[in-house]
């Protein structure tokens, strides 16, 4: 057998070896010293074979599910015996009445009487960031375009 072919054979064996890690430890570093390979090495074949680099890629999401089931499976376990913490932990992440809220409240007033166009799209841009959770369209006669005589003054929403 050849030297080149020698080689072809052991990095094909290590590549192997490498992506069956990755399934059972889903993280590069460590994959690599348990097969005995640097992570330069492993860079060098992902970047030299599209097919290879899609292989980790496979790897490292079912890896990352494996590593998912187990902890999900502890955190039940632990929910089991009444640990409060987790318990709150899954409350907050799962169900809406539990997790965190924003509630904003306040009082816009414009002084100067109608926004300039500009200022106007940048408010409805803030106003949308501020409630992600609703498509804030103020009413017809609370814009700032909808001033009518003498109340341009009043405070708007």
């Amino acid at each position: 057998m050849a030297r080149d072919d020698t080689i072809k054979l052991r990095q094909s064996k290590l590549k192997k070896l490498f992506v069956d890690q990755l399934r059972r430890t889903p993280t590069i570093e460590q994959s690599c010293r348990k097969v005995g390979v640097t992570t330069m090495t492993v860079g060098r074949w992902r970047k030299a074979s599209k097919t290879f680099d899609q292989e980790v890629e496979e790897a490292l999401r079912d890896g990352r599910e494996v590593i998912s089931d187990i902890a999900e499976s502890h955190m039940f376990s632990q929910i089991g015996q009444g640990d409060g913490i987790m318990i709150r932990f899954y409350l907050d992440r799962t169900n809406p009445r539990y997790g965190n809220k924003l509630e904003v409240k306040g009082h816009l007033t414009n002084l100067t009487g109608k926004l300039s166009p500009e200022m106007d799209k940048l408010m409805n841009q803030a106003l949308k960031f501020a409630l992600p959770q609703h498509n804030y369209e103020p009413p017809k006669d609370q814009r700032p375009d909808a001033d009518t005589e003498g109340d341009a003054d009043e405070p708007g929403v």
